[in-house]
């Protein structure tokens, strides 16, 4: 006869697999509490967002109590935010933002408009102006090469700005390189091509705030302070700018916002 499992019939073999059978049974028995039953793993307990109204993101880089930056909000609440990558960066930006922001276009501002205005905001840039003023027809042809040695030296160039020479920095946990550009205080914006000026564009021709009255927040007097982040071989882009009439105060605050911010990528 055909046995089960292809196991012997033997007399000696049954009776070693009954003594097996035995000692396991004596000496592996069920563990049992002595005090309560044995129960399942917890589930995880669900990431608490931000009491706030921008949507609660799953993000490889979101964390709990992070939510996505609005991309239009009057008045931001404090608290720890996300840039995703997409079209403007290519990594999750979080960063941690104090009382009094607001958000356009997903750029983080200050005293929008006024004296003090002070801003940050995240980029992938495409094409640089050589004359941010006098901008029609400037784009540089060929286009701003990939590096971020590319995008500094294009920078520094631009017509009419005065700029810092490139230093290096750490911004996010990556290799960054800083450019102060300037914009002259005494400049008549009228004389600008459509009365704004223009830094650069992103993929596609984006300039983002291109309403024919701020590009960028392109005042006379404004001073941007540039970080060019190496992001593992992608070019990322941070911007932030202030005006003469900014206070220690809110530039404190705006050190502290970059300081705050992690790349993840």
């Amino acid at each position: 006869m055909k046995r089960p499992f292809g196991w012997s019939a033997s007399p000696g073999t049954a009776l070693v697999l009954v003594m097996v059978l035995f000692v396991t049974a004596c000496t592996t028995g069920p563990v049992v509490s002595s005090e309560t039953p044995a129960s399942a793993s917890p589930a995880a307990t669900p990431a608490t967002s931000l009491t706030t109204s921008p949507t609660a993101v799953a993000s490889p880089a979101a964390s709990v109590g992070v939510t996505e930056f609005p991309g239009v909000s009057d008045d931001v609440a404090p608290g720890t935010y996300l840039w995703a990558a997409g079209e403007a960066t290519p990594a999750d930006i979080t960063f941690t933002m104090p009382a009094g922001w607001m958000s356009r276009y997903g750029i983080a501002h200050k005293d929008r408009g006024g004296p003090g205005e002070i801003a940050v905001g995240n980029w992938i840039i495409a094409n640089v102006y050589r004359d941010p003023c006098q901008w029609q027809g400037s784009l540089l042809n060929p286009a701003v090469g990939p590096a971020v040695e590319d995008l500094a030296t294009a920078l520094v160039a631009q017509k009419g700005r005065n700029a810092t020479a490139p230093t290096d920095v750490m911004l996010g946990g990556f290799p960054a390189t800083r450019i102060e550009l300037s914009i002259p205080a005494d400049i008549d914006m009228a004389t600008c091509d459509e009365g704004v000026m223009r830094t650069w564009v992103a993929p596609g021709g984006d300039t983002a705030l291109d309403n024919g009255t701020e590009n960028l927040g392109m005042h006379p007097g404004q001073l941007n302070v540039v970080y060019i982040v190496d992001v593992s071989g992608d070019r990322l882009v941070i911007d932030t700018w202030h005006m003469p009439d900014t206070s220690a105060t809110d530039l404190a605050e705006l050190d502290g916002v970059l300081a705050s911010m992690r790349i993840e990528h």
